[in-house]
């Protein structure tokens, strides 16, 4: 019996032809009718607009249709209240697939810095440090206080407490010791007599009485008193004074 090898041959060929074919036709039909549809009708989600929205809403939104949230960073932004999306990526409209993260860029409204401690300085001191924070001096109230007068009591803000770059700054300054209920009249330029009458007029008397040789001034008139003008007393007490008197000429002249 003859065999004839190359009409084996050929035909070992075509049955591996047919079954090759065969297999890339069941494959196309899989593709056709079972991946292609799953992938075209269910895996694809339009991203909806999220920016504007509170984080948690935004994030529940996103998470609720198939969507993973990741907060990619806080950027400080004045014109935005905190913890609102400024940013998202992808953006809205855009086509991904189900399970897609989306990154949310929150606002961390106003950039902020530390309080620093004002208490104790001046407000001249208190400026410069209050410009070296990128902060204002606000409203200055002035207080009776044991600290010395002009050195700042209180203040608004805590130090150490982190504060919106650009805010002011309220503060108490010491007025000094201050009691009573009478204002102490100006008794400068006025003569001896003057000035009891006028402190006996606001039921209150003279005190210490000084005498400074002062050249230019009329001998007999006030120049100085303590406590100052506008300072308080009560009923009674007493305000000290220096007098003007004659200039005494030197041994030589």
């Amino acid at each position: 019996m003859k065999f004839n090898v190359k009409s084996l041959i050929q035909r070992g060929i075509i049955k591996r032809a047919a079954i090759i074919a065969g297999i890339f036709f069941a494959f196309l039909m899989l593709l056709n009718y079972l991946i292609m549809p799953w992938y075209v009708n269910s895996a694809v989600i339009v991203v909806p607009k999220v920016q504007g929205m509170n984080i948690e809403e935004a994030r529940a939104k996103l998470e609720d249709i198939g969507l993973n949230v990741i907060v990619g960073g806080t950027i400080p932004d004045a014109s935005v209240h905190k913890g609102v999306v400024i940013r998202q990526r992808p953006f809205e409209n855009e086509q991904v697939k189900k399970g897609r993260t989306v990154y949310l860029f929150v606002s961390g409204g106003k950039a902020t810095v530390t309080m620093p401690s004002l208490v104790g300085q001046t407000i001249n001191q208190a400026k410069l440090q209050l410009n070296k924070n990128d902060l204002k001096l606000g409203e200055v109230t002035y207080i009776p206080s044991s600290i010395a007068e002009g050195q700042i009591v209180s203040q608004e803000i805590l130090a150490g407490s982190a504060i919106a770059v650009g805010s002011k700054v309220d503060v108490q300054i010491s007025a000094g010791l201050e009691h009573g209920n009478i204002d102490i009249p100006g008794l400068t330029g006025m003569s001896l007599s003057e000035a009891e009458k006028v402190l006996r007029e606001a039921n209150l008397a003279i005190g210490k009485i000084e005498y400074k040789g002062v050249e230019g001034i009329l001998p007999g008139t006030v120049i100085e008193q303590n406590p100052a003008q506008g300072k308080k007393l009560n009923a009674g007490e007493k305000v000290d004074i220096i007098i003007a008197k004659d200039v005494l000429p030197s041994k030589d002249e």
